[in-house]
């Protein structure tokens, strides 16, 4: 199994795009799927990019796309430029595809059509469409609430990937030479205007700043008191993280988001780049934020928007199986009421180690330390609706692991437990580098476990407990 993710990335276009492919290349390859990035750039993404498997090319041809993509590929693609000949070939060559759109920019042809905003007005039906498919990187998963100071100290000026020096400019003349007693940072790309970094450098109330990876990113943005912004995917970063922030519309495609913003309180104004009123729309906004009250409020709005799970949703959506649809992801805290009633069937008692039914409280102090330790993996089986029907936990012990799979009954006759113990070992194998044995202990009894186990190349190693439960080694490649 292979997925592509083709997008673009550089000076004319931003690298919006780029960063939530990104996302989704991370959460394709933390379920231990082969995954590349397909990327047309005009700049050097390595920054970027880092150590993932990327591949800068022209992708925009029939040819090059009919030679790259097989049968048996799944395929993203997130594009401003891909013309619609282009989606089709990709649609039909491909297992699966899903195209990523802010603009119902074209008549996709067939595959999935995603629409991460916080709006779902005028998206086509059949569309998976809203807050619940916005994509974040991994950095900005988690929602935090900081404390929000009395006085503005510290601003972050970004305008993403598209330098635009006379924007830039505007800014500093507007409010950066008016406000000394704040210290600005801006950041700019790798490939940037000389002279207009002499001309910031200049300025003793600016610190510049290189486009940088996603946690230094955050760092820069949770040190901040106010943001001023592009209304892109910067956005939903800030909002997760409960940063104020002032967007400014500099390009077409962020209409949706600045009308998102409004509806739902979080702006009050429609600051935009090139109108006649830009300079007097900017001073405005940024004299109200400077109220603690008014980036209170803004914060508070935030509650609820986002949840992180966007980048989960949509790969489970493109990978999902035609014959029965099952996912594989890391546990969380919230799946603790239905991993405890699983863990209570009567199906899965029968073959576990201790067969007495397990106490409500027990389990939760249980499920609690195995989250928060080091020393385990806890991976659920899912399905299209998130219903828990099997976990999957690794228990580290030195250079080995031990292995615990219970699947609910729903899953008998299914022949799910093979592909789902191979889609495991490949997780843990990105997770433990150093692991080189996994172990099983399996019932005597239990005659279709064995079978499963040895399908998936584990060997049987010894008897344990007077032959009650058998000891199978598996040696990680």
């Amino acid at each position: 199994m292979k997925v592509m993710i083709f997008t673009e990335g550089g000076i004319k276009t931003g690298f919006g795009h780029l960063t939530r492919c990104i996302a989704l290349y991370d959460e394709v390859k933390r379920r231990g799927i082969q995954v590349e990035l397909i990327v047309q750039s005009d700049v050097d993404l390595r920054n970027l990019v880092g150590s993932r498997h990327c591949t800068i090319i022209n992708w925009y041809t029939v040819d090059y796309l009919s030679k790259v993509i097989q049968a048996d590929m799944y395929c993203i693609v997130d594009s401003y430029i891909a013309t619609r000949d282009l989606y089709q070939v990709i649609a039909q060559r491909s297992k699966s595809a899903i195209f990523l759109d802010d603009t119902n920019r074209i008549h996709y042809p067939d595959g999935i059509v995603v629409h991460p905003s916080l709006s779902t007005n005028d998206v086509p039906s059949g569309s998976l469409a809203g807050p619940k498919y916005i994509i974040l990187r991994d950095a900005f998963r988690e929602e935090v609430r900081p404390f929000i100071r009395q006085k503005v100290t510290n601003v972050l000026i970004t305008v993403g990937g598209t330098l635009q020096p006379s924007l830039i400019q505007s800014i500093v003349r507007l409010i950066c030479f008016n406000h000394p007693e704040i210290t600005f940072h801006i950041l700019i790309g790798d490939k940037h205007d000389s002279i207009l970094e002499r001309e910031l450098l200049s300025v003793s109330n600016i610190i510049l700043h290189r486009y940088v990876p996603s946690h230094e990113m955050k760092r820069l943005m949770s040190c901040s008191d106010l943001v001023i912004t592009a209304a892109g995917q910067t956005i939903y970063e800030l909002i997760i993280l409960g940063i104020p922030f002032i967007p400014i519309k500099i390009a077409g495609n962020q209409e949706r988001n600045m009308l998102a913003l409004r509806s739902k309180k979080l702006i009050s104004s429609n600051v935009t780049w090139g109108s006649s009123t830009f300079g007097q729309d900017l001073q405005t906004e940024f004299k109200n934020m400077l109220h603690m009250h008014t980036r209170t409020e803004q914060t508070m709005n935030y509650e609820g928007l986002l949840d992180g799970d966007g980048p989960l949703r949509i790969v489970n959506s493109l990978l999902r199986s035609q014959d029965f649809n099952l996912f594989l992801r890391k546990a969380t805290i919230q799946d603790s009421q239905q991993i405890f009633e699983l863990s209570n069937q009567e199906y899965v008692r029968k073959y576990s180690i201790n067969q007495k039914p397990i106490l409500w409280e027990t389990h939760k102090n249980w499920y609690q330390q195995v989250l928060s330790s080091k020393n385990h993996l806890f991976f659920i089986v899912t399905n299209p609706s998130n219903q828990v029907l099997g976990q999957i936990r690794y228990e580290r012990i030195t250079n080995y692991a031990v292995i615990s799979i219970s699947l609910s009954e729903m899953l008998i006759g299914k022949k799910v437990s093979q592909p789902l113990i191979q889609q495991s070992l490949m997780m843990i194998q990105q997770e433990w580098k150093d692991i080189r044995e996994i172990t099983a202990y399996i019932s005597n009894e239990n005659i279709a476990s064995k079978k499963t186990f040895e399908r998936v190349g584990f060997k049987m190693n010894a008897h344990e407990e007077d032959n009650k439960l058998l000891k199978y080694i598996y040696i990680m490649e």
